[in-house]
């Protein structure tokens, strides 16, 4: 059995509550040191699921200022542990299907279609995306540059 990440709790855990209103938009998220006392961890496990947060478009930070729930239009709400917290299981379960059939039909369009230039863009994107670990922001940005060229790749209007 896998062993599970104890920043994913806490991303779950601060995903749900963004999701309730519980944390509303605008509003500020708690200190580290309070996520650190309540979740009994130390600063880099929450520093870590505040980086995931914050590449995802959930949450704004800034040094010297407070953490703050980001506007609704900067979320990453196709988010496989959004949905799984916000949308119930079922649903998650059901969106992730609807994704495993479409993501290899549009690789295979892609294939079909793709330019020299499109498999070069993907590749250079794919490497950087491998040469990043460790760093969720970079990851997380790399992966939606990299689907986005796969659908410019396709070529279709």
């Amino acid at each position: 059995m896998a062993t599970r990440k104890l920043s994913d709790q806490i991303v779950e855990d601060l995903l749900s509550d963004i999701g309730s209103s519980v944390l509303a938009e605008g509003s500020p998220l708690p200190s580290e040191m309070s996520l650190c006392a309540s979740y009994k961890v130390n600063r880099g496990v929450v520093r870590e699921a505040l980086s995931s947060l914050n590449a995802k478009g959930f949450i704004k930070t800034a040094q010297g200022l407070k953490t703050t729930v980001a506007h609704s239009y900067e979320w990453n709400v196709l988010d496989g542990v959004w949905l799984k917290v916000n949308s119930g299981v079922r649903y998650y379960d059901s969106l992730q299907e609807t994704r495993e059939l479409l993501e290899p039909e549009l690789a295979y369009i892609a294939a079909k279609n793709a330019t020299e230039e499109d498999i070069a863009e993907l590749q250079r994107l794919l490497t950087l995306q491998q040469n990043c670990s460790g760093d969720a922001q970079a990851h997380a940005k790399l992966d939606i540059e990299w689907h986005l060229a796969l659908a410019r790749a396709t070529h279709n209007p």
